[in-house]
């Protein structure tokens, strides 16, 4: 979070006794990269965390509802060599960075000229997120919307060049940018406030156990109690049999005995 606002200014690292051992960082731009499940993600989630500025940083790819089968076809397909040499230039690139040395919060990074068109759509992108004033919990991930797009554009932009000189940011490099931030962003939103589960402890408690127990009958139309157990490890047994005690109270669940050759 301290480096999303330096990418035009430098960070020193943590300090040594030896100053030929102290590291400034020009122009830095950090990027995080993981992977995890919607089931085990999403139930650690609160709506909290629209607000604390974190996950408004992050540019959030939910892919629930996307097919788990890949035909042999588009398995078999190979990486194009002219975008692996163009991913090859953009990765050896070092830029016409210069720095003052006596004014180290002044750097002069390449700056990327846009279209009129483009700065329209990056202009109305900001409007659109403005729509999200009064809602605290929503503007504060929104207000990050413009940035991600802006950002989405540049890749967007050297994606289509040969060379640095030809870079020029276009109407589809932000539209393109606009539509993926706009689609993560409510993504995001509307996730959250649907897994969340509330404000309490307990009422995160209960809103993860339905969770499991729905995602599971989904999967085989039964769940027995060992295994749901085994899911919810992290609450403590008396909390866990309040909890199921509670959804079957609300109607939300179903508890059966089942015979089986050993322990019913």
């Amino acid at each position: 979070m301290k480096l999303w606002g330096k990418a035009d200014g430098t960070h020193r690292c943590k300090t040594k006794a030896a100053d030929t051992e102290q590291r400034l960082i020009i122009g830095p731009c950090l990027s995080l990269s993981g992977w995890t499940t919607p089931g085990m993600f999403w139930p650690t989630v609160t709506a909290d965390h629209l607000t604390d500025g974190f996950l408004a940083r992050l540019l959030l790819f939910d892919v629930t509802d996307v097919p788990s089968t890949i035909n042999e076809e588009q398995s078999m397909v190979g990486i194009p060599i002219s975008l692996t040499e163009r991913l090859r230039y953009w990765f050896n690139y070092q830029g016409p960075m210069t720095f003052d040395p006596d004014n180290p919060n002044k750097i002069n990074a390449l700056r990327i000229a846009r279209t009129p068109k483009a700065r329209e759509i990056i202009v109305d992108a900001m409007a659109d997120a403005e729509r999200y004033r009064d809602n605290e919990m929503e503007f504060g991930v929104w207000k990050r919307m413009p940035e991600k797009a802006a950002r989405l554009s540049i890749i967007s932009a050297a994606s289509r060049v040969e060379t640095v000189d030809d870079l020029l940011i276009n109407e589809d490099d932000m539209a393109w940018g606009r539509a993926v931030a706009s689609w993560c962003t409510s993504t995001l939103v509307a996730r959250t406030k649907q897994q969340a589960g509330g404000e309490s402890l307990r009422e995160r408690q209960l809103h993860k156990v339905n969770f499991r127990i729905q995602e599971a009958w989904k999967a085989s139309k039964n769940l027995d109690r060992t295994h749901l157990r085994r899911m919810c490890r992290e609450i403590q047994t008396k909390d866990f049999e309040d909890i199921i005690s509670t959804l079957v109270e609300m109607n939300e669940i179903v508890v059966e005995s089942v015979k089986t050759k050993g322990r019913g």
